[in-house]
């Protein structure tokens, strides 16, 4: 099983993200753009992983305690592919709540001997694979408005293939709670 921790998002914050994507692949010749149930900020990423690890996996997770929290994507961004192509993503700002809850997530996966990728956290919202658009296309979605959005639950998700299709689906989620007074 290929698995990672992540956040989702509401429906209104997907329509954003959307908007965005398909503005990106109007300027683009080819690419793997984002589905809308494929969105998500990925906290850590386990890679593949033996299925009966999912529970052990899933109790860590449930040993996190956060509040809900925002995030704000603004601006844009990419990672270099081979040639011209790159992966292209929104970039989220790092606040304290959102790297002190992908520090929280990376210690109790850590803690419980479950390996993940060592890569530093760069929070960032995929919208495109593989991507040839230029970037006067990316300068483009990069200036639009920023996307506000809020982070109640964490979940545990496999990444899989159906029908030749990207599909993650949910195994696992841990809800944050109000603090305590």
């Amino acid at each position: 099983m290929r698995l990672f921790v992540a956040a989702d998002f509401d429906d209104r914050v997907k329509k954003t993200v959307m908007d965005r994507s398909r503005l990106l692949h109007s300027h683009s010749k080819r690419g793997n753009f984002t589905t809308w149930d494929n969105i998500h900020l990925t906290f850590a990423f386990l890679g593949e992983t033996d299925p009966k690890d999912v529970g052990r996996i899933s109790a860590a997770l449930d040993g996190i305690a956060f509040a809900p929290f925002r995030i704000r994507f603004e601006g844009i961004g990419s990672f270099p592919s081979a040639g011209a192509v790159r992966l292209v993503y929104l970039q989220a700002d790092k606040s304290a709540d959102l790297l002190d809850v992908a520090t929280a997530v990376r210690t109790v996966l850590r803690n419980a001997a479950v390996t993940f990728d060592p890569k530093p956290f760069v929070p960032h919202l995929t919208i495109a694979r593989e991507c040839d658009a230029n970037d006067e296309s990316t300068s483009a979605v990069g200036k639009l408005p920023a996307i506000e959005a809020n982070v109640s639950a964490l979940a545990l998700f496999e990444s899989l293939r159906v029908d030749g299709r990207l599909v993650y689906r949910k195994l696992h989620a841990v809800s944050g709670s109000a603090p305590k007074r």
